[in-house]
């Protein structure tokens, strides 16, 4: 698109990118995902005959993850029964997540948080109603997701579930 219009070009650009407005994780209006250009589209390509190998190993280190913290107060997404998730994230529920965070940062695992604010509280889904969801709003809190990417190797989950150890321990002290 060309335009002029610094407001009109400003709004394109938000509807491309799924509404979200001058804060990544607010979604002023309900867009699209519209930022896929040729030269993407070609190197996805080269990559589609790997994505059943990739979506196989993040299903496998995802259950490395839950077989290793099994006993931690973790809060590990769960999938449901009779489904095949792909595990684009690795997501725990964790109490005091800042803290936990950065001591992990600590020991040199990073982090993140995608989606710091629940659908009800979004710009873009206000007229649907904004009542108070203490359930979602706990979770929005508490979500963090761990590293998890389908060239990653065993070990590296390993250390990364050894930090995480240490850091509860820590915690627990």
């Amino acid at each position: 698109m060309t335009t002029d219009d610094a407001v009109l070009a400003q709004r394109v650009r938000s509807l491309g990118n799924h509404g979200r407005g001058h804060v990544a994780s607010e979604h002023i209006e309900v867009g699209r995902n519209s930022r896929l250009d040729g030269l993407q589209a070609a190197f996805l390509g080269e990559k589609l005959p790997d994505l059943d190998r990739f979506n196989r190993r993040r299903r496998e280190l995802a259950a490395l993850y839950r077989s290793t913290l099994l006993d931690l107060p973790l809060g590990l997404v769960q999938a449901r029964p009779a489904t095949e998730p792909v595990y684009h994230l690795m997501v725990a529920q964790v109490d005091e997540r800042d803290w936990f965070r950065h001591r992990l940062a600590d020991r040199g695992i990073e982090t993140s948080i995608h989606y710091p604010m629940p659908c009800h509280r979004q710009p873009a889904f206000e007229r649907f109603g904004s009542g108070y969801l203490p359930i979602v709003e706990r979770a929005a809190s508490r979500l963090v997701s761990l590293p998890l990417y389908p060239t990653m190797t065993n070990d590296q989950v390993h250390r990364v579930c050894e930090a995480i150890v240490a850091v509860i321990e820590e915690d627990n002290r």
